[in-house]
C-alpha cells in the first residue's frame, strides 16, 4: 500500500523468466562448455545484469526493511 506499482506481477514474471533462462543455458553449457568456464560466465553475467537493474531495486525505506530493523534493535 505505501508504493503504487505492482511488484507481485514484476517478481513472478521475472522469475519465471530466471527459471527458463536458467533451463536454457544450463542446458546448452552441458554440450559446449567446461563446468568451471559456464561457472565463471553466469557470474560475470550476474554481477553485470544486478548493476543494470540495480536502480529499479526497492529502497529500504520502501521495502520496510528500516521498520524492521528499528523494531529488532
Amino acid at each position: 500500500k505505501q508504493i503504487s506499482i505492482n511488484i507481485i506481477g514484476r517478481m513472478h514474471a521475472g522469475w519465471s523468466l530466471g527459471a527458463v533462462g536458467a533451463a536454457i543455458t544450463g542446458g546448452l553449457a552441458t554440450v559446449f562448455l567446461s563446468l568451471e568456464v559456464f561457472l565463471i560466465i553466469v557470474a560475470v553475467v550476474t554481477v553485470v545484469i544486478f548493476e543494470f537493474v540495480l536502480r529499479w531495486l526497492l529502497a529500504p525505506s520502501e521495502d520496510g526493511h528500516l521498520e524492521e530493523k528499528e523494531a529488532a534493535v
